[in-house]
């Protein structure tokens, strides 16, 4: 079993004291390559196995795997889908807290400033932490803007969500895109599409949150690059901040995202050190140049 995938033929001998009596081995592919194998005994007639048995064996063990790798894939959507609705409700209880425990009385605080005769100074200064309550509170609110990638392509579509949401967020903002990644990326179904927009904006977001902390004056920087070969599309995204806290609790949207690009057949993978950098890279398969562009349910 640890020939090259490549050399595997339908059954392979194995040696049966290394597997548990198992004396043969199935090899079990999907659209990713080789998933597993299904291991078999003798055949108690003591003959050999026929070519139907061993397809109807082989289809069997895939279909079992796909089907055990999808209910693991849908218990950890149900899973994370449970942990925003409860991050959803937190977010709206400080919402409602700030608004009216802060934000109110500050206002409150600078009319009545301004009705007692007293100095403009002191109800400005009022307002200007309102100000800054409204704002810290705003940077914490889920986006839920509509990419417009029908009419700007993906990568338009993209570079207009991050000049727009993170106008004010990054000192630099560095794209790198190879020629004719944008055309390649038109290949893509709108589901996966829109699959990566959205674990693009995620990941940008959170660079945008945590990267640099708040009283930190060092200069922040987002680089974000895209490539096309090998019948994929990937999407790098850097910073140069403090780095991801993977014990921080925070990467439920991360790992929401990451699932569902394995559903879309693409991959989200991290890698961060502390105090340095963090970075992010996506990648989805293009669908064949003679495969329908329909969308995906």
């Amino acid at each position: 079993l640890d020939r090259p995938p490549e050399t595997l033929g339908l059954l392979t001998a194995i040696a049966g004291a290394s597997y548990g009596g198992a004396t043969w081995a199935i090899p079990l592919w999907s659209e990713r390559g080789l998933i597993g194998m299904l291991l078999l005994g003798p055949k108690k007639d003591g003959g050999l196995f026929m070519r139907e048995e061993i397809e109807i064996a082989r289809a069997t063990g895939e279909r079992l795997i796909d089907t055990s790798a999808s209910i693991a894939l849908s218990q950890r959507l149900m899973a994370l889908q449970r942990e925003r609705m409860v991050a959803t409700q937190l977010l709206d209880q400080r919402t409602r807290r700030v608004l009216h425990d802060e934000v109110l009385p500050l206002i409150h605080t600078a009319m009545l400033a301004l009705a007692a005769g007293e100095s403009t100074e002191t109800a400005l200064d009022h307002l200007s932490e309102a100000h800054q309550e409204v704002s810290a509170l705003l940077r914490e609110l889920p986006m839920s803007t509509t990419p417009d990638i029908a009419r700007l392509g993906l990568l338009g579509a993209l570079r207009s969500m991050v000049a727009t949401d993170f106008a004010q967020t990054f000192n630099t903002v560095e794209w790198h895109c190879e020629d004719g990644v944008e055309q390649e990326a038109g290949r893509l179904k709108p589901l996966a599409a829109e699959t990566l927009y959205y674990a693009t904006r995620e990941l940008v977001r959170n660079a945008a949150k945590h990267a640099r902390p708040d009283d930190s004056p060092a200069p922040l920087q987002l680089t974000i690059s895209a490539t096309a070969a090998n019948d994929q599309i990937k999407i790098t995204i850097a910073d140069n901040g403090v780095g991801l806290d993977r014990s921080g609790g925070n990467g439920q949207g991360l790992a929401l995202h990451g699932a569902l690009m394995a559903i879309a057949g693409g991959s989200l993978s991290l890698e961060t050190a502390p105090g340095q950098y963090t970075r992010a890279q996506l990648v989805m398969p293009l669908p064949n140049e003679d495969s329908p562009q329909t969308d995906q349910k």
